[in-house]
């Protein structure tokens, strides 16, 4: 009988130690995440995430430039539209805010221009690919990234952009669809301009690779030197501590640690 007691004693105790480690723990935990989710100014003023920020600052619209509903998530369409983001000591657009909170950006300005590579190669064996993916180039920290889709599939119709090949990086480029996802319906422009054609990473059936040139879609030979435009995505805890999303005024998201 004594000895009945005293192991129900210990398993009392043993019951007690775990339970309290678990509200630790997991007390921690939610301490921790609500900090990085919700967070705040040194005074204790709630910081907004940057989704929720340009959000607020971009209405939805149903015509003319600015942010759209496209399959639930928000994208920028048109010319004139207030998505600059200032971002690892580089000027960047918003490309999509999706319904998770994250954020897809492009460079606005090149990091290079580069040939595409061999004949019949493809972009996951790229000259571009191996640029890119190189961080010394682009000098990026992952920490404060989400990985981006980069689909694979062979496109001879811009009005079928299929995706059931695809590999998924922390730096990608420009594909059909976010440049299709960007143009204005009535004008058919985009925010996505350069001085020289810009690749994407999508081939068709005949060895060419995608760019846009003059602001139309355009197939060119993989030898010619067109500009690499960077994309990436935020995580949905990234925040702006200032601006307003236009030129001259960035929204300012400093890099993960």
């Amino acid at each position: 009988m004594k000895l009945k007691i005293k192991f129900e004693n210990v398993f009392v105790v043993f019951s007690l130690i775990f339970i309290f480690g678990c509200c630790c723990f997991y007390g921690y935990r939610l301490v921790k995440y609500y900090r990085v989710f919700n967070p705040k100014t040194e005074t204790g003023e709630k910081v907004e995430t940057l989704s929720a920020t340009i959000r607020k600052d971009s209405p939805v619209i149903a015509d003319g430039d600015g942010l759209y509903i496209h399959n639930g998530d928000f994208v920028f369409k048109g010319e004139k539209v207030n998505n600059y983001v200032s971002y690892n000591d580089k000027i960047w657009r918003v490309l999509q805010v999706y319904r998770s909170g994250l954020v897809k950006m492009v460079l606005d300005t090149p990091l290079t221009n580069l040939d595409y590579g061999e004949t019949n190669t493809t972009y996951d064996k790229s000259k571009i690919y191996e640029f890119i993916k190189n961080e010394n180039n682009l000098k990026i920290n992952t920490n404060n990234l989400e990985k981006t889709s980069i689909c694979l599939d062979e496109i001879d119709d811009t009005n079928k952009i299929t995706c059931t090949k695809k590999i998924d990086e922390y730096v990608s480029i420009l594909g059909i669809s976010d440049y299709a996802t960007s143009l204005n319906a009535e004008t058919k422009k985009s925010f996505i301009t350069g001085e020289n054609s810009i690749w994407l990473y999508n081939k068709n059936s005949e060895g060419l690779a995608w760019n846009i040139t003059e602001g139309m879609l355009n197939q060119d030979d993989l030898s010619n030197e067109y500009e690499v435009r960077p994309v990436i995505t935020l995580k949905n805890n990234s925040h702006s501590e200032a601006g307003d999303g236009t030129k001259n005024n960035p929204y300012i998201v400093k890099d993960g640690e």
